[in-house]
């Protein structure tokens, strides 16, 4: 999902994991 790219982004991975749930629901 294009939305994820900024979270799939290994330097954000650390903070951005807990925000992939947001956008996964």
């Amino acid at each position: 999902s294009p939305g994820w790219s900024w979270y799939d982004d290994p330097q954000k991975t650390s903070s951005g994991t807990c925000a992939i749930s947001f956008q996964l629901n």
